[in-house]
């Protein structure tokens, strides 16, 4: 009777080692990445496997369909990418933005690198408060004409979420077309018969990497990327996820909610557009968790959506270009990252440029603070060269254990002359200002699992008002913060620092 336990043992084992050696000679993730799955799957042979398939692997995370659409547009995306580099490199000295030209390197590299084109925004608007945001948001789709088009990582089944719900299914019976995505593990609370409502009403609905026991290679590789597109011509980006929690309606709030979120309108929402249809059409294939009725209507004719969409990406483009050299618009690129590019790191390199860059400041406001070494070192110069570096971070936290980790490098980083400001509450807020010059918007925490592990994006606007309407911003949630003392952290219990560097271990998993 002990013949076949030991036969399961045996080949556990060996799955355990073979993983090991993966990581050992394979795996080209960094070294203290790495080193803690090795030492996870040493020392927890049985439940580092499992963990380690379910959260450390990068496995099945470029389905053949969403392959087939990235190739798809590649030949639209090179035409723009070409048009718009002979254009900066012979307008660089002409345009009439300061700003392009200081920071021309900057812009190329996101160009080449990240495919993010440098567009206009006619206009962008900041929202500081669940309640403004979801006030301007229901307008707006009470507006649509055409089409909706929404993308959220949670959407509760809540007065806010019911409301906007009835809003889509309203608009769906009328004959607009309306698509929604949710991802399958943020929003694993939300009944799936809360979805249908909107497919019986004639809209389409997909879950992100759908969560089922058959399937948990996906549960690590989340779809964090918040926004919504209204007519083509309104885009919503940031922080906020559709529920009573991000307008500080829930019943029984555990703490005030501070949030950012940005609603623009011109060429860049054709970015936004592009790649919700590229993420709408590279999942279509998990319709496993919809009613037949839905998966009928799941419209197959991609490539023309997205031929047309390239178009109209272009045509973009071409607008973009007139009013570069005209003035009077917002500069703006949309970066965006995915645990299924072989550049992952796009959105962290370009933070770490911006603090690069950086002559006088620079302002971070994130809800979790776990970076990388790669991050890190790059606010460390930025302090040491007297650059003033402050990050607002919440006073009350939603997980204990990330609390803790953030607390170990918080206490570090303190040392190094940066400065941290407790916001008096859970701040969500997703933003970096750097000299009234740039400013970056979008659904990016300061850590591992957004750098590297979920489909995150990030507006970044080259406009001196905007930055100093940021850096006001800032500095006035900062003056109902309180700020972190090195004392303070050095005399906590020694317990209590153990525990945030065990924590603090962890991080790039959280």
């Amino acid at each position: 009777m002990y013949i076949p336990l030991l036969i399961l043992s045996g080949l556990w084992a060996l799955l355990n080692l073979v993983l090991v050696l993966f990581l050992l000679f394979f795996e080209r993730g960094a070294v203290y990445h790495r080193i803690t799955w090795i030492l996870i799957l040493i020392f927890l042979p049985v439940a580092g496997t499992v963990l380690f398939v379910m959260f450390g692997g990068r496995f099945f995370t470029k389905p053949p369909k969403l392959q087939k659409i990235m190739n798809l547009i590649a030949g639209d995306l090179k035409q723009m990418t070409d048009a718009q580099d002979s254009f900066l490199q012979s307008r660089q000295a002409s345009l009439p933005y300061p700003l392009l030209r200081e920071y021309y390197h900057f812009i190329q590299m996101n160009l080449h690198r990240n495919n993010s084109f440098l567009v206009t925004s006619d206009s962008a608007a900041i929202q500081i408060s669940g309640a403004e945001h979801f006030a301007a948001l229901e307008a707006d789709l009470e507006g649509a004409q055409a089409s909706i088009h929404m993308q959220y990582f949670i959407f509760h089944n809540d007065k806010t979420g019911g409301k906007i719900m009835e809003i889509l299914c309203r608009k769906a019976a009328s004959g607009l077309e309306v698509k929604l995505i949710f991802d399958d593990f943020g929003s694993i609370r939300t009944p799936h018969s809360f979805f249908n409502r909107l497919v019986k009403a004639g809209g389409e609905v997909l879950p992100f990497f759908p969560v089922r026991w058959r399937m948990p290679f996906f549960i690590n590789f989340r779809n964090h990327r918040k926004i919504a597109v209204i007519d083509g011509q309104i885009g919503y980006l940031g922080g906020n996820n559709i529920g009573d929690e991000y307008a500080n309606q829930a019943a029984k709030p555990r703490f005030y909610w501070r949030d950012t979120q940005l609603r623009l309108t011109g060429a860049s929402v054709a970015v936004l557009r592009t790649l919700f249809l590229v993420d709408w059409y590279g999942i279509a294939e998990w319709k496993n968790r919809l009613p037949p009725s839905a998966k009928k209507r799941t419209v197959s004719n991609y490539p023309t959506q997205l031929t047309a969409a390239g178009r109209t990406l272009l045509n973009a483009g071409k607008r973009s270009f007139g009013q570069l050299q005209n003035g009077g618009a917002i500069p703006t690129q949309i970066i965006y990252s995915a645990p299924d590019d072989v550049n992952r790191d796009k959105i962290k390199n370009a933070f770490v440029k911006m603090i690069s860059a950086a002559k006088k400041y620079v302002y971070i406001q994130t809800p979790y603070f776990m970076p990388d070494e790669v991050f890190a070192t790059a606010l460390k110069i930025a302090a040491y060269s007297g650059v003033d570096v402050r990050v607002m971070i919440p006073g009350t936290w939603d997980k204990s254990y990330v609390k803790a980790a953030s607390s170990g490098f918080v206490r570090d980083m303190l040392r190094e002359g940066v400065r941290f400001f407790h916001y008096p509450g859970f701040i969500h807020a997703k933003s970096i200002t750097v000299d009234d010059g740039i400013s970056s918007i979008g659904t990016v925490n300061i850590d591992s699992r957004s750098f590297h592990l979920h489909f995150e994006v990030s507006a970044l606007l080259y406009d001196k008002s905007i930055a100093q309407q940021n850096r006001t911003i800032f500095l006035s949630d900062q003056k109902e913060c309180a700020e972190a003392r090195q004392d303070w952290y050095d005399s906590r219990n020694p317990f209590v620092k153990a525990w945030w560097g065990f924590c603090k271990l962890f991080s790039p998993f959280m």
